[in-house]
């Protein structure tokens, strides 16, 4: 699924997590059904090397456009293609 992953703060652990935020446009309504299937990919598996999901969620703004967010542990290391490397 297409989105950006930032680096956030959450307060009530004092954690640092990730969020990855997708937006949904009326041009791009797929990326919605998209977003849903890495959810429930998220939900079936884990493991060592499998990120801790800790949240997610959705908004709508303006213009029907949609931001669906995904909150999951942080990898210090960077990305999967930067550790592969």
């Amino acid at each position: 699924v297409l989105g950006q992953v930032c680096q956030a703060k959450r307060i009530s652990k004092s954690r640092t997590v990730a969020c990855k935020v997708i937006r949904v446009t009326p041009q791009r309504y797929h990326l919605q059904e998209s977003f849903r299937k890495e959810l429930v990919a998220y939900a079936e598996l884990s493991g060592a090397f499998i990120l801790k999901t800790f949240g997610y969620g959705d908004r709508l703004l303006d213009h029907g456009i949609k931001e669906c967010y995904l909150i999951t542990e942080f990898m210090h290391r960077g990305s999967l293609a930067n550790v592969i490397h």
